[in-house]
């Protein structure tokens, strides 16, 4: 069975979960069968998904206010890779970042995790926002 934590079946989820709350029922039903696809073709289904939300194995807290730990920052090793780089600034931001920032780094998550090069404006943008979480450069 696969796993439902893939990032980049979360990716595609996070797209279909909204559309279930559509008031019309067609609509709504077709999207379940599209999230069903979906994990399937991931070799996943409902139960597993199901298993990830009760029990998932990682917690990462979006919006707080508190500062990391010295001792964190400390421990922290440094990254080797734009994908390194970009999971560090999404689970280590403690609320610094803006809506925009947030949802640019989950973009560039998905986007990196299907193998895919990310473009010089882009790279430049996600190296700005890892210097400013404290990031070495």
């Amino acid at each position: 069975m696969g796993d439902a934590r893939s990032p980049v079946l979360a990716f595609k989820l996070a797209k279909l979960i909204p559309l279930l709350a559509s008031a019309n029922g067609g609509e709504a039903l077709a999207t379940a069968r599209a999230i069903g696809r979906t994990l399937q073709a991931a070799g996943s289904d409902f139960h597993s998904l199901a298993k990830t939300v009760r029990e998932p194995k990682t917690i990462v807290v979006y919006g707080g206010d508190d500062e990391p730990e010295e001792s964190d920052e400390a421990e922290a090793p440094t990254p080797k890779s734009r994908l390194e780089i970009a999971l560090l600034c999404r689970t280590r931001h403690c609320g610094r970042l803006n809506d925009k920032e947030r949802r640019f780094i989950a973009d560039v998550l998905a986007h990196l995790t299907m193998k895919r090069r990310l473009t010089d404006k882009q790279e430049r943008w996600l190296l700005s926002i890892h210097y400013k979480l404290g990031g070495e450069p």
